[in-house]
């Protein structure tokens, strides 16, 4: 068990570190080329364009523009700069702005100790936590609303993250091994272990799902 352990503390630690790698990238890369293209062809437009042409350059000047936000959501999604800059708080915040402002449901987030800072390994966790969990709640709960809520409490960080989706069969999901919801909280389950903390899941079938995670400061 210790080896398991520590074979799983290195493949998410690598896992990160790719994550950071392409974040950077992409960021740095493609995001700087795309803003190049962009200029490049603003010095394209000229006052006498015609109708049509006009419009041609409207479209590819506004698909850029998609693409260039694409790009920023898919770098802070595989690795978010304000996590390590201003820390979970501020990530989480942006996260779920950034959720809601792209789908039909209602996030409340409460967070109870906002300029706290914790170790990186814990607020990493805690945010590949909670996205994990707000993905699944969007493509497969059916939810109007969830709720993410953090707090120091007695030495511990509790995290919660609740919805009132359509839930689901433990059971069923546990033969279902392959499952992408199986795989998402056993991953969740993996990061709070290395972490020493505890992993709770309730979910009733027509209610909703509720995961409760307690995780020690010090990790």
């Amino acid at each position: 068990m210790k080896e398991d352990k520590v074979r799983s503390a290195s493949l998410l630690e690598g896992q990160e570190e790719e994550r950071k790698r392409l974040s950077r990238e992409i960021h740095d890369g493609l995001g700087q080329m795309l803003t190049g293209v962009k200029l490049g062809l603003g010095r394209l437009k000229m006052p006498e364009m015609s109708d049509k042409f006009n419009q041609a350059y409207n479209d590819v000047n506004k698909l850029i523009n998609d693409t260039i936000e694409t790009s920023r959501a898919v770098s802070f999604n595989l690795m978010p700069t304000v996590l390590n800059d201003f820390g979970i708080s501020s990530a989480l915040k942006i996260f779920i702005n950034q959720v809601a402002s792209n789908s039909n449901i209602s996030i409340d987030l409460d967070l109870k100790n906002e300029d706290l800072r914790y170790a990186q390994t814990v607020e990493i966790a805690i945010y590949r936590i909670v996205q994990e969990a707000i993905n699944n709640i969007l493509k497969h709960a059916n939810a109007t609303k969830a709720k993410v809520s953090l707090e120091k409490k007695m030495g511990m960080i509790e995290l919660s993250i609740t919805d009132n989706g359509t839930g689901f069969d433990q059971a069923k999901l546990e033969r279902e091994k392959q499952s992408l919801i199986h795989n998402g909280l056993e991953n969740m389950k993996t990061r709070v272990e290395l972490l020493n903390g505890t992993f709770k899941l309730t979910t009733i079938l027509g209610e909703g799902t509720d995961i409760f995670i307690k995780l020690p400061i010090e990790s």
